[in-house]
This record gives C-alpha cells, sequence and structure tokens, in this order.
C-alpha cells in the first residue's frame, strides 16, 4: 500500500515510463547510428525515470529516505538534454549542402561537455555539506539554463537553413515544440535551487506534477511521435541522394534484398 503522495506520484511515473520506453526504443532502432546520441540519451532519461520511481516506491513501503532516490532525480535532466542536443543535431546533419559551423558536430561535443559537467556538480551537491552542497547545486542547475538558452539559439539558427528532408524537418519541428516544456522544467529545477520549498523533489506535489512531472511527460511523448514519423529518415536521404527527388513524390517501402543485405528503398510514383 502507498502510504505517501510522493509514492502514488513515483507509482504513476513508474507505470507511465514503462509504456514510453517503447515507443522511445523503437525510434533509436530505427533512427540507427545517427541518431543514436539524441535517442539513446532519451532512452537512458526514460531508465533513470523508472529506476528513480522504483526506489521511491521502496522507500515509501520501507519509510527510509536514501540520498540515491534524489540524486537520480536530480540527474534526470541531464540525459533529457542531451536527447535534445543529439535529436538536433540528427536533424541538421541531413541538412543538404553547406551548413553553418555553429550547426556542426563541435557545438555538439562542447554542450555534453557542459552538461555533464554540470551533472557531476549536482552529484557532488547531494553527496556535499550543507555548506558546499547548495552551492554545487546551484551552479550545475546554472549551466542547464545555459544550455537550455544555446539550443534555443541553435533551433531557430536552425528553421534558417530551409534545406533538408521531410525526416529532419520534423525532428526539428519535434525539438521546437518541445523546447517550451523544457524551459519551464529547467527554471523550475534553478529556482528550487535557491528556494527549497519548492523544491523539485520534496516540495508540494502540485508543483512537481505541474512543473516538473507533466513537462517531462509531453517532451517525451513529442518526441516518441515526431520520431517514429520519421523512422524512414535514412532511407528517404537515400532516396534524395539517388534520384535527387524527396519521398513524398513516391510510395516508399523499406524491402530487404535477402538475408544480411542493406535494405533499399522501392519507390514507386504516385
Amino acid at each position: 500500500m502507498l502510504h505517501t503522495e510522493t509514492g502514488q506520484l513515483a507509482a504513476a511515473e513508474l507505470a507511465i515510463y514503462l509504456i514510453l520506453i517503447l515507443p522511445v526504443a523503437f525510434c533509436a532502432f530505427k533512427h540507427s547510428w545517427q541518431g543514436a546520441l539524441g535517442w539513446g540519451y532519451l532512452f537512458a532519461f526514460c531508465t533513470l525515470r523508472i529506476v528513480g520511481s522504483a526506489l521511491q516506491l521502496r522507500n515509501d513501503s520501507s519509510g527510509i529516505t536514501s540520498s540515491s532516490t534524489s540524486i537520480i532525480s536530480g540527474i534526470g535532466l541531464s540525459p533529457l538534454m542531451l536527447s535534445f542536443v543529439g535529436i538536433l543535431h540528427e536533424s541538421n546533419h541531413y541538412i543538404r549542402g553547406s551548413k553553418p559551423a555553429l550547426l556542426t558536430i563541435i557545438p555538439a561535443l562542447i554542450f555534453h561537455i557542459v552538461v555533464v559537467g554540470a551533472m557531476v556538480l549536482i552529484i557532488l551537491g547531494y553527496q556535499s555539506n550543507q555548506n558546499q552542497g547548495p552551492a554545487l547545486q546551484k551552479v550545475g542547475y546554472i549551466l542547464f539554463v545555459i544550455i537550455f538558452l544555446a539550443v534555443a539559439l541553435l533551433t531557430s539558427l536552425s528553421w534558417r537553413t530551409t534545406n533538408r528532408g521531410n525526416g529532419p524537418q520534423k525532428l526539428l519541428l519535434a525539438i521546437t515544440l518541445a523546447l517550451p516544456f523544457l524551459g519551464v522544467r529547467v527554471f523550475y529545477s534553478l529556482v528550487s535551487a535557491f528556494d527549497h520549498e519548492i523544491n523539485a523533489y520534496t516540495g508540494p506535489i502540485a508543483y512537481r506534477i505541474c512543473l516538473a512531472v507533466l513537462m517531462e511527460f509531453v517532451m517525451v511523448i513529442v518526441f516518441a511521435v515526431f520520431g517514429t514519423m520519421s523512422r524512414n529518415l535514412r532511407a528517404e536521404e537515400q532516396l534524395y541522394s539517388t534520384t535527387g527527388e524527396n519521398a513524398s513524390d513516391h510510395d516508399v517501402e523499406l524491402v530487404p534484398e535477402g538475408g544480411n543485405r542493406k535494405r533499399w528503398l522501392q519507390a514507386r510514383r504516385v
């Protein structure tokens, strides 16, 4: 039996992420190596939320508070933010022709380093004493805000580069739709680091549901939907590189040609 509202919320999160992780895993498989970073991090985020919810349920039933639960919850934002960076890079990878330097792999690698650094600071903040711990957490969440603003800037720049196919365009649209929810989630974590009365993990349940849990649900659902819609992205780009035509001009299906050979596009004019 669940004794607290936190336990009930953890049970709901566990059930929902056990469902959401399935389409995310499907997207990771379909988008293959070029989307490995973005979809892999999104899968890692769902996994962390499942593990964190399970630990919270254990804590609720035993009445014991574990620091590992707070740490797992606190670092959950890291793979979520890195999924934004990775999926944005996947979309920009398929830009046809030259692309601005800011849309290459180098900024994405810098973002990865900064996010990992912020995650380390947050972990150290949970493990340090009460004098140093909160300060480290604040710095970590400030870095998250900086990365969010940088991703928003790069997303805006990406829309200026319109020479891309339907699949990459869908990924860019997914990033754009999910960004406001990421902004709410990141700024809520930042504010809660300064005001423990509304802490993102131990504060009022209404704040946690509206400003954290629901924001994360929406982001994962948006990515799962658009990731599934763009599952044939690589095949569409192969068609374009071969014929110079978009998949929207054809009925497209992937047809395996024997054994372990590569799949080839079979295009039939409408």
